[in-house]
């Protein structure tokens, strides 16, 4: 189990004389049909029931009470995510194995973020699923090594990223705070591609005004032209006549 990354100390099974009792949750027969062959030859893992989709699932929990529950995070319908939060609704406790056939590094961060006992792709071993499963009946938190690495690291990196945007956001100035109200009302219009004559017309301005007035915004917002000037608009907080 090299590969195998175990984020907590395990237990011991309250019985461990019982099989684990196992529920596969996966709209599609033949994934259901390719792990109960990876299972059922196993003296201390059982299958005792099958679902398609989150309703079947619950249906299932509520009668058979399973010990660990592998669930796909891609259905039609409620997606696994969303068949997680339906499981704790109904008080099941139950370790759940995320499943995923591609795009596991997407998932595998929303995983993290639902607080899953673990994640494993369609493409894991026979003996990385089996151990998954004898781990987090255990109270084990288990990914792929790499999985997990490249899950935390791109999380870390939205975070980043979000904390960036954040500090931009309350950073940037107002444009009441920069520009006069009738400045403000000519930069609308040369945001909108707007010309002087336009301009003047609307704004029942001479040209000449308008000429001085996009003169005063481009200094005053530290560009080159107008049409930078209009560009420009995306960087700063918008209130009022931009709001």
């Amino acid at each position: 189990m090299d590969s195998t990354l175990v984020l907590k100390q395990l237990n011991f099974r309250k019985d461990e004389t019982k099989p684990i009792m196992v529920l596969l949750v996966d709209d599609h027969e033949i994934v259901r049909n390719g792990l109960k062959m990876i299972l059922q030859n196993q003296t201390d893992i059982e299958v005792i029931g099958e679902a398609s989709n989150c309703d079947e699932a619950i249906e299932q929990i509520r009668t058979k009470q399973p010990d660990v529950i592998l669930l796909d995070v891609k259905m039609p319908g409620k997606d696994g995510f969303a068949t997680m939060e339906e499981i704790k609704k109904v008080g099941c406790e139950s370790p759940i194995l995320l499943l995923s056939g591609y795009n596991y590094e997407f998932f595998a961060q929303d995983a993290i973020e639902s607080q899953s006992s673990g994640f494993i792709t369609k493409d894991s071993t026979k003996d990385f699923i089996l151990n998954s499963i004898r781990l987090v009946v255990r109270g084990g938190l288990v990914w792929e090594r790499d999985i997990f690495r490249k899950a935390i690291s791109n999380l870390k990196l939205q975070q980043k990223m979000q904390l960036n945007n954040e500090k931009l956001e309350n950073e940037a100035p107002l444009l009441t705070e920069l520009l006069s109200p009738r400045e403000q009302e000519v930069l609308q219009f040369l945001s909108g591609g707007a010309a002087n004559k336009e301009i003047s017309r609307s704004l029942s301005l001479s040209e000449i005004s308008v000429k001085k007035l996009v003169a005063s915004i481009i200094h005053k917002l530290g560009v080159k032209n107008r049409t930078q000037a209009a560009l420009a608009v995306n960087k700063y907080t918008i209130k009022d006549h931009f709001g």
